[in-house]
């Protein structure tokens, strides 16, 4: 990276970012922004990309749901309603999603963030339920539902919620029916 802005050369010491590695690491970074036009082409190979990718991986637990449901396991559901949130006001590229899940065969269920072993959203008293975020959820957050029954804890399902920054929002048949389940249930 040629002429170095000096307020870097200040900054970069302070934080203990010394040496020749640290200017090819944002040089390399900043190659995509310094060509628009490459880079509007890597955003959308990778939006490409994503998409097929994660319906291979929702196939591939629904299998596993069924699997566990055949063969006499707990099996369960997460939908969060919406799934394609919009961006709350103060707070760019965060948003806020309802939660929902139903199970069977078990008795101990948890909402994990991020992964199986991410930290805790909810611990669900009861096999049915349903949770509100705040406005926290970033674009692409997972959220897994674990069967902490057993020793091992087991995951039933999976729901990735999208931050959208414009756009009609619109909620799924899927996570209407939730909806009409938890008011059923509440009272």
């Amino acid at each position: 990276m040629e002429g170095h802005p000096g307020w870097m050369e200040d900054y970069l010491p302070g934080i203990g970012a010394r040496g020749t590695d640290v200017w090819q690491i944002l040089g390399k970074r900043l190659r995509l922004y310094q060509r628009p036009a490459l880079y509007r082409l890597h955003r959308w190979g990778t939006e490409v990309w994503d998409w097929p990718r994660w319906k291979w991986f929702v196939l591939w637990r629904m299998c596993a749901a069924v699997w566990r449901l055949v063969t006499g396991k707990s099996v369960g559901s997460l939908v969060a309603c919406p799934t394609r949130v919009r961006e709350q006001g103060g707070s760019p590229g965060l948003g806020a999603t309802r939660l929902y899940w139903v199970a069977i065969r078990t008795h101990a269920l948890e909402v994990r963030v991020g992964g199986p072993v991410g930290p805790v959203f909810q611990h669900c008293p009861r096999v049915v339920g349903r949770a509100e975020t705040g406005v926290w959820v970033h674009d692409r957050m997972l959220f897994f539902l674990q069967d902490v029954a057993g020793s091992r804890p087991v995951t039933l399902d999976v729901v990735r919620v999208r931050v959208a920054t414009s756009g009609r929002i619109k909620k799924t048949v899927l996570g209407r029916a939730f909806e009409w389940l938890a008011t059923k249930l509440d009272g």
